[in-house]
């Protein structure tokens, strides 16, 4: 998979126990590089082989989303903006918002109460 390429049709997974929500606030005041600030899409940044990635991905895939995926083993500047963005750390999915917003490991109501305004765990149905 190349970098940068709009992918669609993720393969999802059920969230464990080990993966819940991991503060915003990691990432807080962290800044954008210019090139990224003025996305028009959500970017996905991620790994192919991790389960969490696969899961957002079949989210936002289920919602219609239309995002741009980095896989960061493959992209090293990607790699580099996660680590920036993260004070140091390497966690993923990392999804960089058009608004600027960060999220970090996102649980799924999360990911749904940015794109539908909602508090994250308010009753969200899926499916």
């Amino acid at each position: 998979m190349s970098a940068g390429t709009t992918q669609t049709g993720g393969h999802g997974t059920s969230p464990t126990a080990s993966t819940k929500r991991r503060k915003e606030a990691d990432v807080s005041g962290a800044r954008l590089p210019q090139e990224h600030s003025a996305a028009t899409q959500l970017m996905v940044y991620g790994t192919g082989w991790c389960p969490d990635v696969r899961r957002t991905r079949a989210l936002l895939d289920a919602a219609g989303v239309a995002y741009d995926y980095v896989d960061i083993d493959e992209d090293k500047a990607a790699r580099k903006l996660v680590r920036r963005l993260q004070r140091g750390h390497r966690r993923v999915p990392t999804l960089v918002w058009p608004d600027g917003t960060v999220q970090v490991e996102p649980a799924d109501d999360e990911v749904h109460a940015h794109l539908f305004g909602r508090q994250a765990g308010s009753d969200i149905r899926t499916g």
